[in-house]
């Protein structure tokens, strides 16, 4: 299968990502510019409520399930809305969209698409590859899990791992768009993954820029063209998240996150102008909240600190107001009324989403992990200084206007995370502070380029109306080009437009992508697609042996596995059952322990071989000991590695050096 192949499913996952969301903010009351903003967040909220209502009613997860939960909750809101009063349901002062702003918008989308897009699809290599990296065996098997048990609950996802527990909470709206795309379009995991992170990283992320760029700053072409073009610049988001994992629920999280931030902001009366009604705004909200919270919690807690800043400045104003009106000796005990609650509600919410994970350690000095803030480098080592100068201008132009101080207090708290994950040492203070995002730095650093695009966009807007003040003071000669007879094109949007290209250039300058992770086709390709500066994790041979499962291997039967070799893999490709769907470092847990360690020569009427009969083990994958990484725990399965010696066992497939074994002692 090639790229153009995928178009249908390119276009399924679009659908799903802006048809239900649409369709529920038009009820809502959202008009033009709000109502395509808030699409991808209303559709996820959707998809992930309507797996839970799925799952607790033990309906199938499917397109008609989404479909009837989109219609049902669409018409509740209309309800709603027609009960309540005017003024809480007033349409904004939204304009309409001309074509010449359709135009821009096009152009401000179309170049980070190409660039990030263009990047994906050569990273990746064919649609039906995947980047070998630590968690693609998980969210692989994730969506063929949602496909075989018909449930795509965020409530019990984790059972995957974990069958014994009742509640395995696991963010699913990821897992559950990619397994409505295979079921609409009859493609593998493989594709619809990759199909669905191509569309989220090159479409709602930069689209989600624009527009949050758009609603703080207002519509002028060429902020909204560099917002576009910024948004393609920034190694830690989406590249990094990407390739590192891959931490696809993060992706999604994280893309819907600036779309969220202009409901938020909405509430708060920050926006450049008004786009929703109060109850659509509170709706939007609610509807953002459990976006977010299928998606990855992650994007939640980012949520919150954003939000921290809008409540110290929306408590500074009402404190001011108070002040001219009351004794200024009831100032002090208003500020507590209005702090102390919300403190308390703050804490009791952040302990409820603290992890106690603590895997990866800090690598960086305090002074080293400021001046990758800094420089825009952020666990990499591309700097990216023109994105820095312009963020860096947009604070100036917020001091000398003395509006949008909060916008720098949100960059500065995302950028002060990213530094305690970075720099302090392991203990309560960093377990408190980014033990939410598993105190793990790369997922912090990449919060930072959402708040450090709407400086550098500021920066932008303010370079622009200097430029365009400069010629409107210029002789009315030089302010009107003729432009052949058709019409007349002012000077103002050639500046923008050359200034747009200028900045491009700049800045695309500052980030190179590259990647280390190697694709490998599902389909037996020729040695030269393969990338000959690194081993691959799995092989096109035991890609080839895990397709032939079905006909090797019963349905009710389970294939032991060892993750770190690839074997997991299994269950993705195949539909058929493993001991272990993901890695974990720490190697088996202890319902396979005992087969990890002795299935491939244990005797009938042992532990092992009870054991093994408890979970109907009856087939071996043995790929040898080339892993994935260097973890302790992929050594922890000689049972299931280089097993062709043992008198208990039968070959039953082979394909190169892969081999599949069927288990006759037990």
């Amino acid at each position: 299968m090639n790229w153009w192949q995928t178009l249908p499913s390119i276009f399924v996952a679009l659908a799903l990502l802006l048809l239900p969301g649409l369709l529920l903010c038009w009820a809502l009351g959202l008009r033009h510019i709000a109502l395509s903003a808030m699409a991808p967040v209303a559709s996820t909220g959707l998809i992930g409520a309507a797996g839970i209502v799925g799952g607790l009613l033990n309906l199938p997860w499917n397109i008609w399930l989404l479909a009837a939960l989109t219609a049902a909750a669409s018409a509740l809101v209309w309800v709603i809305r027609s009960q309540l009063p005017s003024h809480l349901v007033s349409k904004p002062l939204s304009q309409r969209l001309r074509l010449r702003d359709f135009l821009v918008y096009l152009l401000a989308l179309l170049v980070p698409l190409l660039l990030i897009g263009q990047w994906y699809i050569c990273d990746v290599g064919t649609p039906e590859s995947f980047i070998q990296a630590y968690d693609s065996a998980f969210h692989l098997n994730a969506i063929q899990y949602i496909l075989q048990t018909g449930n795509a609950s965020s409530l019990t996802l984790g059972q995957m791992i974990n069958a014994d527990a009742v509640w395995a909470v696991y963010p699913s709206a990821w897992h559950s768009i990619a397994a409505l795309i295979v079921q609409l379009c009859h493609v593998n995991v493989f594709v619809a993954e990759n199909v669905l992170t191509l569309v989220v990283s090159s479409v709602i992320w930069p689209f989600a820029c624009i527009a949050l760029v758009r609603s703080l700053l207002g519509s002028r072409a060429i902020t909204l063209v560099g917002a576009g073009i910024l948004s393609a610049t920034f190694w830690v988001f989406p590249f990094q998240t990407i390739q590192r994992g891959p931490l696809l629920p993060n992706l999604l999280s994280y893309c819907l996150l600036p779309l969220v931030v202009i409901a938020l902001a909405g509430i708060f009366r920050l926006l450049h102008q008004k786009i929703m009604s109060p109850y659509a705004l509170v709706m939007m909200m609610m509807i953002g909240s459990a976006a977010l919270f299928t998606s990855q919690p992650n994007g939640f807690a980012a949520l919150m600190v954003f939000s921290v800043p809008m409540l110290i400045g929306a408590g500074v104003r009402h404190l001011r107001r108070f002040y001219r009106e009351k004794p200024r000796f009831a100032v002090p005990l208003q500020g507590l009324a209005l702090a102390v609650p919300v403190v308390i509600s703050y804490c009791v919410l952040w302990s409820l989403l603290v992890l106690s994970y603590d895997q990866w350690q800090p690598g960086e000095t305090v002074l080293e992990a400021l001046m990758n803030v800094a420089t825009g480098g952020l666990t990499s080592n591309s700097l990216n200084w023109p994105v820095s100068v312009l963020a860096l201008s947009g604070i100036v132009f917020i001091a000398i206007r003395r509006k949008g101080y909060w916008m720098i207090g949100a960059f500065a708290l995302s950028a002060g995370l990213y530094v305690v994950a970075a720099s302090t040492p392991s203990g309560p203070l960093r377990n408190v502070l980014v033990g939410i995002w598993y105190e793990d730095t790369p997922r912090l650093a990449a919060l930072v380029p959402v708040f450090m695009l709407v400086l550098a966009s500021t920066g932008i807007t303010g370079i622009a109306e200097i430029i365009a003040r400069r010629v409107a003071t210029a002789p009315e000669g030089l302010r009107r080009i003729p432009t052949f007879g058709f019409d007349r094109m002012e000077t103002t949007t050639i500046q923008a437009v050359a200034g747009s290209l200028v900045i491009g250039a700049l800045v695309l300058t500052a980030v190179q992508p590259s990647s280390a992770s190697l694709p490998i086709s599902l389909t037996p390709p020729v040695s030269s697609e393969l990338r000959a500066n690194a081993d691959p994790w799995v092989s096109n041979d035991e890609l080839i042996l895990m397709e032939r499962l079905p006909e090797t291997v019963p349905a009710d039967a389970v294939i032991a596995v060892n993750p770190f070799n690839g074997s997991a893999l299994a269950y993705a490709v195949s539909g058929r059952k493993v001991t272990q769907y993901s890695l974990q470092s720490s190697g088996p847990g202890s319902h396979i322990a005992d087969m990890a360690t002795n299935l491939a020569y244990a005797l009938p009427g042992s532990v092992t071989c009870e054991q093994a009969a408890s979970l109907n083990v009856r087939y071996i994958l043995d790929f040898g000991p080339s892993y994935l990484g260097f973890y302790e725990g992929s050594l922890l399965y000689p049972g299931f590695v280089n097993i062709g010696g043992s008198p208990r066992v039968v070959l039953v497939d082979r394909q190169g050096t892969a081999k599949l074994y069927e288990l006759t002692s037990c």
